[in-house]
């Protein structure tokens, strides 16, 4: 697989375990609504850049952001998402 492109940003701890597990028991609506809306839009990139699949990698420290990928100030990992894409050289 080749990598066609990476995403960084800041994003909130809370929803490091939905993501991660889909696991979604321990957010209110609000959260939950949020963290639906930024895996659509990933899922969106993904079609745009025309990648065949994607994976998120967390960072193990947290520090506080005022200005996180969404929602409210509030403690985040660094959160990185490749891009893959089938391996076309020598086609």
């Amino acid at each position: 697989m080749k990598t066609i492109d990476t995403y960084t940003c800041d994003l909130p701890q809370y929803a490091v375990c939905p993501l991660a597990y889909g696991d979604y028991s321990a957010m209110d609506d609000d959260q939950s609504a949020l963290v639906g809306a930024f895996e659509a839009s990933m899922a969106k990139m993904q079609v745009e850049l025309g990648a065949t699949s994607q994976i998120y990698e967390y960072s193990d420290e947290t520090n506080f952001t005022h200005r996180p990928v969404f929602g409210l100030a509030a403690d985040c990992v660094e959160l990185v998402v490749t891009f893959f894409g089938p391996d076309t050289e020598g086609k």
